[in-house]
């Protein structure tokens, strides 16, 4: 058998199609996503609307990105530089990790007495 037998071409390149079940994404332009709950409280529910909102970020993102989406939003003058945060009922620090499902709470500062 020759080596110009086992040359392929272009054309000779079929795409696959998805095994049974499953759903074929474009690899090139697809970019993981996931969801996340966003609860705001007091002054900031108050500014930005009741909650939760829905927000998607991209994978990978942290519970600072949040704030970031959040400050586009009409109303986000009300946040403070660096709002106490949540994740899951746990206090957070702005770099930690989230996952798809996570619930991000934005808590405002209490007086009391």
């Amino acid at each position: 058998m020759s080596l110009e037998l086992l040359k392929r071409t272009d054309h000779d390149v079929r795409p696959r199609a998805p095994a049974r079940g499953r759903v074929a994404f474009p690899t090139r332009d697809y970019v993981a996503r996931m969801r996340v709950s966003v609860l705001l409280f007091a002054s900031y529910a108050d500014a930005l609307g009741p909650g939760p909102l829905p927000l998607e970020l991209p994978a990978g993102a942290t519970a600072a990105d949040v704030v970031t989406a959040l400050r586009a939003r009409p109303g986000a003058v009300a946040l403070p530089p660096a709002p106490m945060l949540a994740v899951n009922a746990r206090w957070a620090a702005p770099a930690t990790a989230l996952a798809d499902g996570d619930e991000v709470a934005l808590l405002p500062p209490v007086a009391g007495g």
